[in-house]
């Protein structure tokens, strides 16, 4: 399945999960994930700030496994080494992670490229620097994340 064909497949179906291990009450990712799948959620990001670079590489090769076993889309956070590395189909960058251009060079043109936005501007500029999709957020008010920006709400989408 091409890029395009996957966006088009995958994003259309619902909701995107996101890994958050320390949030998960002493849930494993292995084990949340297989929930999430078996749940219906049909796109994963392993988004994970404090495991060592070895623990993050042996669990996308864990989830990445079931995410083929359940026909999803597997994107890493923030670590374009580490999407090849666990073959995962794309890499979700920051805005104060690598360039956007600079990722696609490294990924290649066939796997998923998404950026965060906190922005209408960031919104805008997010396709221009080459990303397939965008994430908006955040819509309210969160304590799941540091240095978050100020809530957008609703109207931002």
């Amino acid at each position: 399945m091409t890029r395009q064909e996957k966006l088009r497949h995958y994003f259309q179906r619902g909701i995107y999960g996101i890994t958050a291990e320390h949030l998960s009450v002493g849930r494993k990712n292995v084990d949340v994930v297989r929930q999430m799948l078996e749940g219906g959620v049909r796109i994963i990001q392993y988004r994970e700030k404090k495991k060592s670079m070895s623990e993050k590489y042996e669990e996308c090769r864990a989830l990445r496994q079931l995410t083929l076993d359940y026909d999803a889309l597997f994107i890493v956070n923030d670590h374009p080494d580490l999407c090849l590395l666990s073959d995962a189909d794309g890499v979700h960058l920051g805005q104060d992670d690598y360039p956007p251009g600079a990722v696609r060079k490294f990924i290649g043109p066939d796997r998923i490229l998404g950026l965060s936005t906190h922005a209408p501007g960031q919104l805008t500029g997010a396709h221009a620097a080459g990303a397939d999709y965008a994430g908006v957020g955040p819509l309210y008010e969160t304590n799941t994340k540091e240095d978050v920006m100020a809530p957008v709400g609703l109207a931002y989408l």
